[in-house]
């Protein structure tokens, strides 16, 4: 039983994984974080909502395709995308 404690013990931490730090977003991506980007990338709209946690983005007035935590998050008036490039639409143009 002791054993089977332990390697229960040495299992969760190997599925924790290294410490290693998050991986940069690309310049021109937007990571929705709350500042704003050199790409143009306006920061999330803050909302006390109810809204889905799905990762959305829509296009910043220079083309940037910029990502946000929610549809409710997004600052940008106009269509909202379901993919990173801004190709595939989500739902209405606001």
């Amino acid at each position: 039983m002791h054993r089977l404690a332990a390697l229960t013990f040495v299992l969760a931490l190997a599925a924790c994984g290294s410490k290693k730090p998050p991986p940069t977003t690309p310049p021109g991506s937007g990571d929705g974080s709350g500042s704003q980007t050199a790409s143009g990338c306006p920061a999330p709209k803050a909302t006390t909502d109810v809204c889905a946690a799905v990762i959305t983005y829509a296009k910043a007035a220079d083309g940037t395709c910029c990502q946000y935590p929610s549809p409710c998050a997004v600052p940008i008036e106009g269509q909202q995308f379901s993919d990173d490039k801004c190709t595939q639409p989500m739902g209405p143009a606001h």
